[in-house]
């Protein structure tokens, strides 16, 4: 078998990792990954043929080649290859977790900083035990600043994640109810999540705090790096509005009054954009250039995006993930909204274990309470509800609802389409958009 030392110099002479041979950069090291409908061991000798440098495989069985590197198991030498890597860079590494937010948090944060590092930073969603690796890993050479998102559904995974990646800064968007499933309770998604505070700590590191997720206080009280903001007064005072559907922000800060004008949906994003906009002043970035970055980012992936439409109708999608704490934010921005004729098309929530019927029954009371003008229920847990809104539609899936005429039957409204992934909403719009 091959040793973590042996498996790092073949890191260090190819171009990056892979582990899809749909996609193998030439040079790159391939690893033999398994997954409940494959095994990478099976194709370990096609991706050296389209291009990979070497191949790490946990198939004593193989074929034998010169750059086929056997070790016990793939996942676990990833994993430690990783570790081992994050240990030789020295510049400054920010570990991001939360509920609700992270990934845009993460988008928000690192355009700001690319104001003055080369900033490498998660890509999509890559924020489990596999996308940490991949993100580490796949590093430029010239990166000066690393952003490493990190995401779970169990019990100790944030800390298994800072265990490879050491963050020495660390944010914790917030906590809520998210991967209950998984997780069994909020507690223990508060533990979870504390974790990446507590490695930072352990790292002698900086840690940004909000003071409006006081759950969090009583974990970090005493320790003497702690970088506090707020949505209000800390560093700088706000005023937060919508103009458009869009977030504006006036800020306060050092006697003179700026504005930031982004193009995210929903008063939760506040709270994201003055986080990025609070770490770059750490960082010594004129808040010039912050909110100069702010403005210049668009949402493509499906959080908070506004989309433009042949038709008279306006759709926000906010469909990559929902969870009860999503998706109460997302429900109350969007009554908020004035003057419009409203509607809402809604996805299940999933991962929610036994809490699911209770969870989807306070959202349908929480529906009710709003009043939209028209609810669109998309999934089979709301066909069991006694209690629906007088102006709601269910349906099991999103087919059932393109034959009643779906967005389409939504004339002249402001649509917001929420759900977790699993439920694929972002196929309503395709033969919509432009």
């Amino acid at each position: 078998m091959v040793t973590l030392e042996a498996l790092y110099l073949a890191f260090q002479a190819s171009n990056g990792v892979s582990t899809d041979t749909r996609n193998i950069p030439p040079d790159s090291m391939f690893f033999a990954l398994k997954g409940p409908k494959f095994d990478g061991n099976d194709y370990v000798h096609e991706a050296l043929k389209i291009g990979a440098k070497f191949a790490v495989s946990d198939n004593p069985n193989i074929v034998p080649h010169p750059n086929i590197l056997v070790v016990d198991d793939v996942l676990q030498s990833l994993q430690a290859l990783a570790g081992l890597h994050r240990a030789h860079y020295r510049a400054p590494v920010l570990g991001i977790t939360g509920t609700n937010g992270k990934t845009t948090s993460k988008e928000l944060i690192s355009v700001v900083l690319a104001k003055k590092y080369v900033i490498h930073c998660t890509k999509g969603n890559l924020n489990n035990h596999i996308g940490v690796p991949l993100t580490i890993l796949n590093a430029p050479n010239d990166a000066d600043f690393w952003i490493i998102e990190m995401g779970a559904n169990h019990a100790g995974e944030i800390k298994d994640l800072c265990e490879i990646a050491q963050p020495n800064e660390g944010y914790i968007t917030n906590v809520g109810k998210a991967h209950l499933e998984g997780f069994g309770d909020e507690k223990t998604v508060l533990s979870t999540k504390l974790a990446l505070y507590q490695n930072v700590i352990k790292n002698n590191g900086i840690l940004y705090y909000n003071t409006e997720n006081i759950a969090l206080l009583p974990f970090i009280t005493g320790y003497h790096k702690i970088k506090s903001f707020n949505t209000e007064n800390i560093p700088f005072i706000t005023k937060i509005s919508s103009e458009n559907l869009t977030i504006r922000i006036d800020i306060n800060y050092q006697g003179k009054s700026f504005r930031v004008n982004s193009h995210l949906f929903g008063q939760f994003n506040a709270t994201n954009i003055i986080a990025a906009i609070f770490i770059g002043l750490t960082h010594e970035i004129s808040i010039e250039h912050c909110i100069e970055a702010i403005e210049g980012y668009i949402p493509t992936n499906m959080r908070s995006q506004i989309l433009p439409f042949l038709t008279d109708k306006k759709i926000i999608l906010d469909a990559y993930n929902a969870n009860p704490s999503s998706m109460k934010n997302a429900l109350e921005s969007f009554a908020n909204e004035h003057n419009t004729t409203k509607a809402v098309v809604l996805g299940e929530m999933l991962e929610l274990g036994h809490q699911d019927q209770r969870e989807h029954e306070n959202l349908i009371e929480q529906l009710i309470n709003l009043g939209f003008d028209e609810i669109i229920l998309i999934g089979k847990i709301y066909e069991t509800s006694q209690a629906l809104p007088l102006s709601s539609r269910v349906f099991p899936n999103i087919e059932k609802f393109n034959e009643a005429g779906g967005l389409e039957s939504l004339k002249s409204k402001l649509i917001l389409i929420k759900g977790s992934r699993g439920n694929g909403l972002e196929r309503l719009i395709s033969n919509l958009q432009k």
